[in-house]
């Protein structure tokens, strides 16, 4: 069941602000990133992800979400990113792989976009789960799997 972001736009944080701020937690653990480090975080929602410090470009299909963004961002999908190739330190997507109508361009198009660093959390829950952590080793090398409550995060780099 997909969700309609628009309809839920008013309560976002509330329903999503602790477990979005756990996980972004964890990937803020893992990385170095610094107030120049460039980060774009796909299907930003409300801009949570201005906790990990940084550049953070926000990258969100609900218009109703851009409007209460925390952090720069603009509109669009995962799977037709508009920035150049390599535009970005760090791409992140936290919990929204599954939303995605076509994963497997949606992570080749984060690929493209990253320097290095691609960090995809994935819904155990969800149907597409098994899918989407069967298409990031084909985009991306995965160095580390953390397993939190509700998502694997995947800590990838990209390939040469």
């Amino acid at each position: 069941m997909r969700i309609d972001y628009d309809s839920i736009a008013d309560s976002y944080d509330e329903l999503y602000r602790s477990e979005q701020l756990n996980k972004l937690r964890i990937i803020a653990s893992k990385l170095k990133i610094t107030p120049k480090t460039k980060i774009l975080d796909i299907g930003s929602g409300t801009g949570l992800s201005k906790i990990l410090g940084g550049k953070i470009t926000g990258l969100e299909p609900s218009e109703k979400l851009l409007k209460k963004s925390k952090i720069r961002a603009v509109r669009g999908a995962a799977e037709s990113i508009p920035f150049p190739e390599r535009s970005f330190d760090i791409v992140i997507s936290v919990t929204s792989a599954h939303n995605f109508s076509d994963r497997e361009k949606a992570i080749a198009e984060m690929a493209r976009v990253s320097k290095k660093t691609v960090v995809i959390s994935v819904l155990k829950a969800s149907r597409f789960s098994g899918q989407i952590e069967r298409i990031i080793p084909k985009h991306l090398i995965i160095e580390s799997i953390i397993t939190e409550q509700k998502d694997r995060i995947f800590f990838c780099r990209k390939k040469r």
